[in-house]
């Protein structure tokens, strides 16, 4: 074999050809695929599947909080926590939905609950807080308790429905 280059071995010029073949048969950066945009969209997608009804539940209980009130008595006691009860239920069920599915299925119970039930105090607190403000309504602690009660009933009702679904 000839050396190309005027001075060179031919070991160097074999060394130097092993080198540039092994570059050629490597893939290109260009050539590779892009995974992180898609995996971007799926957990984009995931966080919109499941917390956009959230979201929009938040906002037809706020709207609900903007009502004036009306002052009368209820012929059935306590029916005003039993109303704030079935109202955050559903919220509950959605809020431990969205935690369950966009962490892929892998909460504890007991977390999903807890998680549910801070998600719904918190809540329950601003709404009864943006309450105090609006005419003829008045906010109480004891709403917010009501609130939270609801949604550890939402939270319970999402965990037995999911164990359903995986027996």
């Amino acid at each position: 074999m000839k050396p190309i280059i005027k001075g060179k071995s031919p070991d160097v010029l074999q060394k130097v050809q092993d080198v540039l073949r092994e570059h050629r048969s490597q893939p290109k950066q260009q050539d590779q695929p892009r995974n992180q945009p898609a995996v971007v969209m799926v957990v984009c997608k995931k966080i919109f599947r499941f917390w956009f009804p959230v979201i929009v539940y938040s906002g037809i209980i706020y709207l609900g909080s903007s009502i004036p009130g009306k002052i009368a008595s209820s012929p059935i006691p306590y029916l005003d926590k039993i109303l704030h009860i079935l109202e955050y239920a559903p919220f509950g069920f959605l809020i431990g939905r969205a935690l369950f599915r966009v962490k892929s299925g892998r909460m504890e119970a007991k977390i999903l609950v807890i998680a549910v039930m801070f998600f719904c105090f918190l809540h329950g607190l601003f709404d009864e807080y943006h309450q105090s403000f609006v005419l003829n309504r008045d906010s109480s602690l004891w709403d917010v308790l009501a609130d939270t009660a609801g949604g550890f009933l939402g939270g319970i009702i999402f965990l037995f429905r999911q164990k359903r679904k995986d027996i």
